[in-house]
Order: structure tokens, then sequence, then C-alpha cells
């Protein structure tokens, strides 16, 4: 069974919710392949030297037909500055990319508008996370049936979630989105919940690979964001090759 590894560069929770979405699309597209993945932790076990990273994707590339590097493209200005910084990551990973040596085996995707814009393909899953302890089984099935969640749901669910944009650096962006859709859905839940409790329980970037879980890839989701659609798009080429 031919292997794929996806390594998110920028944070060790990206990479287990780019794995977790990257097995749904797997199983989406109906192609046999293995997902590994590695975060930014896997970073501490090389040398800053740029041959460093590249003899690590060459060992990667001793048992996984390829690897697919997953970086953050926020917003046009902070992608432009990335792009400027000869040392950045984006930079690095695109050079590694043209090494005749990794042709056809090593790719870049680009997660536009972070990780937490490919969460947001589908608000009925994000609801099924939040909503795990009151609808601990088929909790799909039974929000859609509940006016209240059909009515927020529809409220925050974007047809393009690459739209969903920051204008500079800092500004508000799908993360931000996600934050407020999440502290509405814990307001629906329970109206009691304090201010507090609700800035406690609400989404942050460390339950992103919990709430990946709950995401569920369709036809319908998958075109709501074409980079998560290239994501998988690249791990059935790479399966397709071998």
């Amino acid at each position: 069974m031919p292997s794929v590894r996806i390594w998110a560069l920028e944070s060790d929770y990206d990479q287990l919710a780019a794995q977790c979405l990257a097995e749904k699309l797997v199983a989406y597209s109906g192609h046999t392949v293995t997902v590994y993945s590695a975060g930014r932790s896997a970073l501490s076990k090389i040398g800053k030297n740029p041959d460093d990273l590249r003899r690590a994707v060459a060992s990667y590339l001793k048992q996984d037909a390829c690897v697919i590097f997953v970086l953050d493209a926020d917003s046009p200005a902070s992608q432009a500055e990335h792009a400027r910084q000869r040392h950045s990551w984006l930079n690095r990973v695109k050079q590694i990319c043209q090494y005749e040596e990794f042709a056809g085996r090593v790719f870049l995707v680009e997660a536009k508008q972070e990780i937490e814009a490919w969460l947001l393909v589908d608000c009925l899953g994000i609801t099924c996370y939040f909503a795990r302890d009151r609808y601990p089984a088929d909790g799909r099935s039974k929000l859609k049936k509940d006016a209240r969640f059909v009515k927020l749901i529809h409220k925050h669910q974007a047809g393009d979630t690459e739209l969903i944009v920051e204008a500079l650096p800092g500004g508000k962006g799908p993360k931000e989105a996600l934050i407020k859709f999440s502290q509405e859905i814990l307001r629906t839940l329970n109206p009691n919940l304090k201010p507090a409790d609700v800035d406690k329980k609400c989404y942050s970037e460390k339950l992103s690979p919990e709430v990946a879980r709950h995401i569920e890839i369709s036809a319908t989701t998958v075109k709501r964001n074409r980079s998560l659609q290239k994501l998988g798009d690249t791990i059935v080429k790479c399966a397709s090759t071998v």
C-alpha cells in the first residue's frame, strides 16, 4: 500500500488536523493510501543548514511515495512578505520542490486562509464537536432537526471559505470566524453559560485536530476550499504514480 507524508512545518496541531483531513480525503476518493505526518517538532531532529531539510525529505522518501508540505497562506500581504524573505519556509520549501531528485515526489500545498478555513467547509461538523456531550450519538442527524442550530449553521456556512480573508496581517480571518461561531454554538447549547466559560470552551488552535475528526468530506464540503481540494488531488496523484 503506498504511503504519503504530510509535513506541516509550522505547527504540530496543524499536523494532526491536516493528517485527519487527508485521511478523510483519501476515503472520499476511494483510493487506498496510508497517510503519515510530521509537524513542527520534527524540525528539532534536523539542523539549521538548508541541506538538512533536504536530507530529511530524502529520508522520508525512502519509505513514502511522496512528501506534501502544508504551509499556512493567510493574507496577500503576509504571503508577499514571506516571498521576500530568502529563508522563509515558503521559499525553502519551493526550493526543495525544485530539486531534480525529488521531481514528482515532493509537493507544496498552501492552506489558503490557514487550517481553520479547511475546518469551516463543514459548519455542521464543527457544531457536532462542540455539541458532542449533548448529542454523543448520531449528532449530525439530530442537529439537522434542531431549528436553532440549522439557523446558526446557515448563518456561518461560507460557500467558499477561501474568501474569509484577513485584509492585513493580524486582521480578522477564518480563525476569528471559527472562534465567534464556536462561542455562538456554546451559548445556544447553554444560554446561562458565563462569558468566562464561553471563552474557556470556545475554539482555539489546540482543538483543531479534534474538530477535524468531526468534519465530513463530501462532494458538497470539499468544493468549499480549493486548497483543500488540492491536498486531496495531490495525494491521489502520488498514489497513482507508484
